[in-house]
């Protein structure tokens, strides 16, 4: 799975004008694809390479991709076993050279995040012991993974959907989890199209 940015997501992610983007890709500097009607895309991997070939720093948003070439690499966080499983078939099922790791707790959750460096998170927001809001709080103050999108999963709705937002959940989802709907929002979120969003 490739992820592409338009002209004016890079300039925001690197400070610069949508001109100079423009400008960088007529003069052939950085590689794009175009789309149907005629916009130019471009793609993580070919971004990252011509930011580190200008020594330029890689924005935080797209830190999770340097090695992009490695695949998606996920953190499924639930305490139920049944679920983990569920999301770690559809994941090898849906992207290709995902690498995956998996949590039960906040403590494994946090041990294993600064470690695997994911640069998605699935997150079980009520676990028995430990609050996944707490742990969402934890793991947006980590420097190392400032880029890291974190879907928050809840079998509640209400004040939860909030609260998960609040400390810092990119998209909220409801258990169950329609499987199909999650993968266009992964696509979404990791593309950088993230609103704030509930399903």
């Amino acid at each position: 799975m490739k992820y592409y940015y338009s002209t004016h997501q890079v300039a925001k992610m690197c400070h610069v004008s949508p001109g100079s983007v423009i400008r960088w890709v007529h003069e052939g500097k950085i590689k794009t694809a175009k789309t149907a009607g005629g916009h130019f895309r471009i793609c993580v991997t070919d971004l990252i390479q011509f930011l580190r070939e200008l020594n330029m720093p890689i924005p935080y948003e797209i830190e999770g991709f340097v090695d992009a070439d490695k695949g998606l690499k996920v953190l499924v966080v639930d305490d139920e076993a049944s679920v983990r499983g569920l999301l770690v078939k559809f994941f090898k099922r849906n992207f290709e050279n995902v690498q995956i790791r998996e949590a039960e707790n906040g403590f494994q959750t946090g041990w294993l995040a600064s470690r695997f460096k994911p640069n998605l998170i699935l997150l079980d927001i009520l676990m028995p012991e430990s609050s996944g809001l707490e742990v969402c709080e934890h793991i947006k103050k980590m420097p190392a993974l400032r880029g890291t999108k974190i879907i928050a999963m809840t079998g509640f709705g209400g004040a939860f959907l909030n609260e998960a937002r609040k400390a810092g959940a990119h998209v909220v989802v409801s258990k169950p989890i329609r499987l199909m709907a999650l993968k266009k929002m992964i696509d979404d979120l990791m593309a950088g199209n993230d609103h704030e969003k509930a399903a």
